[in-house]
């Protein structure tokens, strides 16, 4: 079947903006398998791959010296400073805390990008940049910072290293069960509400800047490199009208209100972004995929496909916390991200998987037909003490069943979950 031009149009953007995602996060990118997963652009896919790979080629002497000009900045009482990430704004080190002998992440403003800047600019993004130390007070969900100094003229922060893997990378491993991702976005939403009742909004919450750690399991909120400080907010304050006006972010895990860089922005906004990283973890990709100006245009006026359409194995009370928290209207998105956490933990999941969810959510389901079984057992015994004859027990028990049969029908699992053991065990 030909494809309509539209259609056919929507599609190559769609894997050129897949290949330069997967570029842009450094990512071992699979051609053979991104070619696969878009059969019908080949042509187009290769095309692109080809060119950038040109570029990459040509660019990769300037990106030498580039690197080469921005060697690790010397911090007195910290040694051994060796790259291990490197943003669009920053660059992390590992390195060892001469005193204590203790590992610490050192994070710097990338020099090239304070140089380009005007100075209005660039003071803005050092004020950004050490708004960092306020967001991360003492929270378990929240990668913390020791210090705040400058080489120079360069800022840097001394970091809690955390070791582990971010969530888009444990996404991507295939291991992340349903039950997995709403414990580690509910974390997630707990160190963001701590952020928010300080006055600071984060702004770009990603899967990316959601860290897992290794033993624990804890989930780190990182990278509060865009954040924004509401100057007249106390500390601790709980009326949540924090508001920045300047667009920032990551365009897929944007909400309207942010993307039009309005003065509406509040801590509705990093819920946003919650729900849309939830929504990545569940689905496998973010909420809206295509061009630039189809995702612009799709966060505005367009509502993502709905999860269960997704996956038939996702509750669906686990769909209607994703939507509400998606909303293009911020008044009718949960109003904290406390709250969002709240609903998250009220589904009860628990340690099993996907069939865990679904058979912690029949609990009331369940009691009541225990409840009745035992009445019907009461039932039975006491007609069979009087000699009734056994056709009206047999009437009696089916009269009590057909209506319990009847309601698990109703919320039994999907029929994706009812071939694993604990479902077959449960029917």
């Amino acid at each position: 079947m030909t494809q309509q031009p539209a259609e056919a149009e929507r599609r190559i953007d769609a894997a050129v903006a897949r290949y330069e995602q997967l570029a842009e996060e450094d990512s071992q990118i699979g051609i053979d398998e991104l070619l696969r997963s878009f059969p019908d652009c080949a042509a187009h896919l290769r095309e692109h791959i080809g060119n950038h790979q040109l570029v990459s080629a040509i660019c990769a002497p300037l990106r030498q010296a580039v690197t080469a000009a921005c060697a690790a900045p010397e911090i007195e009482g910290y040694e051994n400073l060796v790259e291990i990430g490197r943003g669009g704004m920053g660059v992390v080190y590992k390195a060892t805390q001469t005193s204590t002998q203790r590992s610490v992440a050192v994070k710097v403003i990338r020099p090239e990008r304070l140089t380009s800047l005007d100075p209005r600019a660039r003071d803005e993004l050092i004020a950004r940049f050490r708004i960092e130390p306020i967001a991360t007070m003492d929270h378990q969900n929240i990668v913390r910072v020791y210090h705040a100094g400058s080489v120079g003229d360069t800022p840097y922060l001394i970091m809690e290293l955390v070791r582990g893997v971010t969530l888009r990378e444990h996404i991507r491993s295939g291991r992340c069960s349903i039950a997995e991702v709403v414990g580690l976005v509910e974390q997630a939403a707990r160190g963001i509400h701590h952020a928010h009742r300080h006055g600071v909004l984060h702004r770009d919450i990603k899967p990316a800047n959601l860290i897992i750690e290794r033993d624990s399991r804890l989930v780190k909120v990182a990278d509060f490199g865009l954040a924004k400080l509401d100057q007249q907010g106390a500390i601790g304050s709980e009326s949540g009208e924090y508001r920045a006006s300047d667009v920032m972010g990551t365009l897929p895990y944007m909400s309207p209100e942010q993307l039009d860089d309005s003065d509406d922005v509040t801590v509705a906004s990093d819920v946003y972004g919650l729900a849309a990283t939830l929504y990545e973890a569940l689905a496998g990709r973010p909420p809206f995929c295509g061009s630039t100006e189809a995702v612009r245009r799709a966060i505005r006026s367009e509502s993502p496909t709905p999860l269960r359409q997704v996956s038939c194995e996702i509750p669906r009370a686990l769909e209607r916390i994703c939507q509400r928290g998606l909303e293009k209207d911020p008044t009718h998105r949960f109003e904290s991200a406390e709250r969002l956490a709240d609903e998250l933990r009220r589904l009860r999941v628990v340690a099993g998987g996907n069939a865990a969810v679904h058979f912690a959510n029949m609990g009331w389901p369940l009691l009541l037909f225990g409840i009745v079984c035992m009445g019907i057992h009461m039932a039975v015994f006491l007609l069979a003490r009087f000699g009734v004859g056994e056709t009206w027990i047999w009437l009696l028990m089916l009269s009590a069943y057909l209506p319990l049969f009847a309601m698990f029908r109703l919320t039994k699992t999907p029929a994706g979950a009812s071939r694993t053991t604990a479902g077959r065990q449960l029917w």
